[in-house]
């Protein structure tokens, strides 16, 4: 029964990680519009295996997912927008609290077969991803220039969630492959598309995921890493325009305190698309005036759902709403502190608490708070489950056994154990 089980949530899973991969690119071949088709089928599939992995729950997942639950009902309570409307955002929470059921339970103490064939299985999707992504991501790129179209197979508008699928992909696929140059130099390779996409990002990510990758107690090494994270920096600068702003296009003018200070928290009144921190800001300063709004957020929904009729409260704050989300942001308005905390507890559950950290988990690590503050990436299915993955791993024996590292004393892992089968002729 559980062989059974196991080989459908397989199933499951590759369909799930590969629609939600490449299907919004066919999409916009096809000139379709709206994805919420798309999107619909992701939630079930991501949702169904979530349920079937709901025996792996145990004690601090549970309250986990409870204390989210809580603050969501509380929430529609006093939420003045539809119900239908709350629940189509909502979906998207249960987009984070689904896949950490999942993963949960492939990464359970006792289930080191189980990993060995999920991991095989992202690896082959690894491969297939960063490769296809070159031809696609360049072709848009000789249609749109270096703008936001270029997402890849992600499709329009998919650049920043693109950018860092690929540093993880990249990241997690050198782990196998250190030492065999040529396969090491495709690797690398694949992260071209970072440079046909207008991500600013990438002048952070790119270095950092060199140093990270081959930094080691040893000077050459560090020279190494410092010197392809330069080369691949000034090549980075050399490529890169940005054609809808207006400053020079090199890596020196953005970063410039000029340009950051306009980029992320520029006054409300000079720019269309309110920049970064001051959307955070903002937010903040409202939850302050509303008590409830502060623990339980505004309303769900209001990022979700244009075929839909807007409540009073996002037609009044479109002009913040509207355009760049940071994921603290996109929590802080629909859930308050209560999703903020909750997401925070599910992340740092999957990566046990950063307990015998190594270098890949601070990676991650970092990637999620640069999310919190960069863009609202953890809406996407596929990204989701990549980088949950990844730091699923990153605790793992497999991670410890691949890069020689020392296994953790028992007692410091919580791991749910695989139960025994029940002998009901007893």
């Amino acid at each position: 029964m559980n062989h059974s089980l196991n080989n459908f949530q397989k199933y499951l899973f590759i369909l799930l990680i590969y629609l939600s991969g490449f299907s919004a690119y066919a999409w916009d071949l096809l000139k379709i519009a709206s994805k919420t088709v798309l999107y619909l089928s992701f939630d079930v599939l991501i949702i169904s295996l979530a349920i079937l992995s709901f025996s792996y729950m145990r004690s601090r997942l549970i309250y986990i997912v409870l204390f989210i639950l809580s603050g969501i009902v509380m929430n529609l309570t006093y939420s003045e927008t539809s119900l239908y409307q709350s629940f189509n955002g909502i979906r998207e929470i249960f987009l984070v609290v689904a896949a950490v059921i999942f993963l949960n339970k492939i990464f359970a103490k006792g289930n080191e077969a189980l990993v060995e064939e999920y991991i095989a299985i992202m690896k082959n999707f690894a491969w297939v991803f960063l490769i296809v992504n070159v031809p696609i991501a360049f072709s848009q790129y000789l249609i749109n220039g270096p703008t936001d179209a270029v997402g890849g197979s992600y499709g329009y508008g998919g650049s920043g969630v693109l950018t860092l699928s690929i540093v993880c992909l990249v990241y997690f696929m050198q782990l196998y492959y250190q030492g065999r140059f040529v396969l090491s130099a495709i690797l690398f390779l694949t992260l071209v598309p970072l440079l046909w996409n207008e991500t600013k990002v990438s002048f952070i990510l790119i270095p950092a995921l060199i140093f990270v990758l081959k930094v080691k107690p040893k000077l050459s090494n560090i020279l190494l890493a410092v010197g392809g994270a330069i080369l691949f920096f000034f090549i980075f600068n050399h490529f890169f325009e940005a054609t809808f702003l207006d400053f020079d296009d090199s890596a020196s003018s953005i970063f410039s305190k000029d340009f950051l200070s306009d980029y992320l928290a520029a006054d409300v009144s000079v720019y269309n698309d309110i920049p970064r921190i001051t959307k955070i800001a903002l937010a903040w300063n409202m939850m302050l005036d509303n008590t409830t709004a502060m623990f339980f957020g505004f309303e769900y929904g209001i990022f979700r759902g244009s075929s839909v009729e807007l409540s009073q409260f996002a037609i009044t704050n479109q002009w913040m709403l509207f355009g760049t989300r940071p994921y603290l942001f996109f929590l802080m308005i629909q859930g308050g502190l209560f999703l903020v905390v909750g997401f925070f507890a599910l992340a740092f559950h999957a990566n046990n608490f950063l307990r015998n950290s190594n270098k890949f988990q601070w990676f991650l690590f970092g990637l999620l708070m640069l999310i919190m503050l960069y863009n609202d990436t953890f809406r996407t299915h596929c990204f989701v489950i990549i980088f949950f993955f990844m730091v699923f791993f990153a605790t793992s024996p497999a991670y410890r056994k691949l890069v020689g590292d020392e296994p953790m004393e028992e007692d410091e892992v919580e791991a749910p154990e695989i139960p025994e089968p029940v002998n009901y002729r007893q």
